[in-house]
């Protein structure tokens, strides 16, 4: 194989905005790129544009490098934020990475412009979500910063869509790698099971509709607690357990209640091991509206949790509706309720789901399937040859 400056390492920054943990969707992907990359190939190193208390705990978790900034909001007249960037300039010269990559939409723009004020030649991009993010301004300031970018990678082909459509960036240099996953967790812990129903007062005979989201607007619980609503109209043996955490959860309690369903609806907040509930889990659902390429999904499916899904951003890529599992039209909540109620009366139904969807991730995406594929783009990018 060629190597880089005689046969040493790759180096590969990745800059990112911040990190406040590794439980996000882009977050916990970084962490399994940097931490499963060949490490006798790869020489990695990870920018933060903000401090954080994550990073100054628990970032030595991370096969990599580390510098953070005190990067605060997208203000360029601030001068803490003047002095950041110029840092970033200095330190990304420094290193001398042979490829750069940016997540998160501040490091979209300033990162890419510090990497090629620093006279990085290869500067790469992502997009994660379906956007909901863009304006106008965040527009003009993509397209500028894009025109010192060599290529963006995606993790759908729905973004990949809205990406050349709202940024115009050229479609061939557009390239798609969808998320990766362990897929060894195919069966469940039915003592897990037991034991966390009976710690949240769940009767062992009654069904459970899960949904794992940070309560944010984006998600869209509402549509979850107003299907849960139409449920339990007809069957009084089903439980619905909402993980996750953030802003909105006082509104959805409120929500839950005023619904008169409070008793069945059960908040247990953030959890670092999702497994236990993957396991309690009749069905998974995500309401999302701005998903590029689900992490929670996946769960799911390698749980071997039947999916009911929104037809939103890169959804309908993981679940195709009536193979490995139901879309229903974002924030519907009839036809979501509807399908709960049909689900759950359909076992062999539900069989054909999880099989279909195991089939999909030893196909498609695996952990191994996604650093191969990173391992490939980077590497053309330089021009390597095995």
């Amino acid at each position: 194989m060629k190597c880089l400056r005689n046969d040493k390492k790759i180096r590969l920054m990745l800059v990112i905005d911040f990190i406040y943990s590794m439980t996000g969707g882009t977050e916990n992907q970084i962490a399994k790129l940097i931490n499963n990359l060949d490490g006798d190939k790869y020489e990695l190193y990870l920018v933060c544009l903000k401090n954080t208390p994550w990073m100054v705990a628990k970032s030595g978790e991370l096969k990599c490098k580390v510098k953070a900034f005190n990067y605060t909001v997208f203000n360029h007249k601030d001068p803490r934020n003047i002095i950041s960037f110029l840092g970033m300039i200095k330190y990304i010269k420094k290193v001398n990475p042979d490829i750069v990559i940016t997540f998160f939409k501040t490091s979209y723009i300033l990162g890419v412009l510090a990497a090629r004020l620093a006279g990085v030649q290869n500067i790469i991009s992502t997009r994660r979500d379906y956007g909901l993010w863009l304006d106008d301004r965040s527009i003009h300031l993509l397209r500028f910063a894009n025109r010192f970018v060599r290529g963006i990678i995606t993790n759908s082909y729905k973004v990949k869509e809205l990406t050349n459509k709202s940024e115009g960036f050229d479609d061939s240099k557009i390239s798609v790698i969808y998320n990766g996953i362990n897929s060894n967790h195919f069966e469940r812990d039915r003592n897990a099971e037991k034991a966390l129903k009976e710690s949240l007062g769940i009767p062992a005979h009654h069904n459970v509709v899960g949904i794992i989201a940070g309560l944010r607007p984006m998600k869209r619980h509402r549509t979850f607690l107003k299907a849960a609503k139409r449920v339990l109209r007809y069957r009084n043996d089903i439980d619905f357990v909402i993980v996750g955490d953030g802003p909105l959860r006082k509104d959805l309690e409120t929500i839950a209640s005023a619904l008169e369903i409070g008793n069945d609806i059960h908040f247990v907040g953030w959890q670092e091991d999702v497994g236990p509930f993957l396991s309690v889990f009749d069905i998974g659902v995500n309401c999302s509206a701005n998903e590029g390429f689900s992490n929670a999904i996946m769960e799911y499916m390698t749980y071997g949790v039947p999916c009911i899904v929104s037809d939103a951003g890169g959804n309908p890529e993981l679940v195709e509706h009536g193979i490995n599992g139901y879309t229903f039209e974002l924030d519907n909540d009839e036809e979501l309720a509807n399908q709960i109620i049909g689900l759950l009366d359909n076992k062999e139904r539900q069989k054909e789901f999880v099989s279909k969807s195991k089939q999909k991730i030893l196909e498609q995406l695996t952990l191994e399937k996604m650093i191969d594929a990173y391992d490939k783009y980077f590497t053309q990018i330089l021009g390597i040859t095995a």
